[in-house]
């Protein structure tokens, strides 16, 4: 399973998803799981190298069907952020 120990002072929000498979209602009782679902590097555009990290939340309904996933990308820039 990939990993990433990320510098909090280097962190920027990449992109944000919502894929919905199922109506989700008013009451219902939604659990999410999350997982690291990749960690990959390339070249930043002032030279150095910047860290990905994509999550991934699996939520599951009361009846235990999934309902829906949310992903989301951080991040890790070479250098301090605003620096």
């Amino acid at each position: 399973m990939p990993t990433a120990n990320f510098d909090l002072r280097r962190i920027l929000h990449g992109e944000q998803d919502f894929e919905f498979l199922k109506p989700i209602f008013v009451g219902d009782v939604l659990t999410g799981t999350s997982r690291i679902a990749d960690v990959y590097e390339k070249a930043g555009g002032r030279g150095g190298k910047m860290t990905f990290m994509v999550t991934e939340i699996e939520y599951k309904n009361q009846q235990g069907e999934v309902v829906a996933y949310a992903r989301g990308t951080l991040v890790e820039t070479g250098q301090a952020v605003g620096g």
